[in-house]
């Protein structure tokens, strides 16, 4: 029971600090832009068609092509790939994305801790459990997808509104694997429940 216990702290103390991060990250993200003069893009690199072009000058800054006025660079050093500056039309699907991520990450959180009462009230195998346990796994199951569709998101806008001539994406594939292997335990974990609590029923009708 302490291990349950301390276990439910942890869930607790990261729903707040997921909270406390999303309405930080809001506010900064909304009210002041200026606060974030760069960030990475993740899921793909980028390298110029002529190698020795990185060799000589250590970096590429590609300007932001329907406006050159605003001072926002994509700069490529060694197949890295971050913008310098924010652009306004931005900030609402930055946020959106981080509310998004966040939500889902405090629903996570949320089944957890409703598991962990549930042990420690000694009525584990329910159903509320069997259906949070493969809701997980549904939920899990999706992120590749979600990745991989964010991540053609990423190179189209990138294509649209930057320019390309000369500069190739590298493909990087999804690992499937960290994502599989906890789907498969969510659903085995499931499946037990499911047959403890058919069991524990089955007991209750005999008494």
């Amino acid at each position: 029971m302490k291990f349950l216990r301390i276990s439910r702290n942890i869930i607790l103390a990261l729903k707040f600090f997921t909270i406390a991060g999303l309405l930080i990250s809001s506010v900064t993200i909304l009210f002041y832009p200026e606060a974030i003069h760069s960030y990475k893009w993740t899921g793909f690199s980028m390298v110029p068609e002529n190698e020795n072009l990185l060799k000589e000058h250590e970096g590429i800054d590609l300007q932001f092509k329907p406006d050159p006025s605003i001072e926002t660079y994509l700069v490529i050093e060694r197949t890295e790939v971050r913008m310098d500056g924010i652009l306004p039309n931005m900030r609402i699907g930055m946020w959106a994305f981080l509310a998004g991520l966040c939500v889902t990450m405090y629903f996570i959180l949320f089944q957890v801790d409703r598991m962990i009462q549930s042990v420690q009230k000694g009525n584990p195998f329910n159903h509320q459990n069997v259906k949070g346990i493969y809701f997980l796994a549904a939920l899990l199951a999706c992120f590749p997808m979600l990745e991989r569709f964010f991540r053609v998101w990423q190179k189209h806008w990138i294509q649209t509104h930057f320019e390309m001539e000369g500069i190739s994406f590298v493909n990087e594939s999804s690992d499937l694997i960290p994502w599989l292997i906890p789907v498969i335990l969510l659903v085995t974990i499931g499946k037990m429940l499911e047959m403890g609590r058919e069991l524990k029923q089955e007991q209750d009708l005999t008494i």
